[in-house]
């Protein structure tokens, strides 16, 4: 990749005063970007997700794990709320509604970091603290597991 000046010419990391257009660069950055291989997978997603019941069919699998999640942490007594959009949603332990990030000050992050560790030992990836994604080849096996661990990893954490 070059990174050139926007008035053309020579890459602005060339050394000396030998370039004189390093007052005006143009800064691009990417690993992969424009790459051949990236570009027909992101092509292959658009038209994936361009097919007729795929996004009602993933947000249909978002909002059973989100409200099988919410079931389970009810049973064991937890106040959790999950809160998101589409196919992206957090797991917030916290009592009353999560409107804004004032709101998140009141989310009990001691616990829940616990049983995303629980869920790690378990086989459910899930970075500490970090949101859920659900994508088009998860099934509703997977959604199944991942609750099952999430009872578990509850059971263990209130042990």
């Amino acid at each position: 990749m070059m990174i050139t000046s926007a008035r053309g010419g020579r890459d602005i990391l060339t050394a000396g005063a030998d370039n004189a257009n390093k007052q005006n660069p143009l800064y691009h950055s990417g690993t992969y970007n424009g790459h051949p291989t990236i570009l027909a997978a992101g092509l292959a997603t658009i038209d994936l997700l361009e097919q007729e019941g795929t996004m009602e069919d993933l947000f249909a699998k978002t909002q059973s794990l989100r409200k099988e999640l919410e079931n389970v942490y009810e049973k064991h007594g937890l106040n959790m709320q999950t809160v998101g959009m589409g196919s992206i949603f957090n797991i917030i332990l916290a009592e009353g509604p999560i409107k804004n990030y004032r709101d998140m000050s009141r989310a009990n992050t001691k616990s829940r970091k616990e049983i995303d560790y629980e869920l790690l030992k378990l086989g459910i990836y899930t970075k500490p603290l970090n949101r859920y994604s659900m994508s088009v080849v998860h099934t509703y096996e997977d959604i199944r597991r991942t609750v099952e661990a999430h009872d578990e990893a509850i059971g263990r954490i209130l042990k």
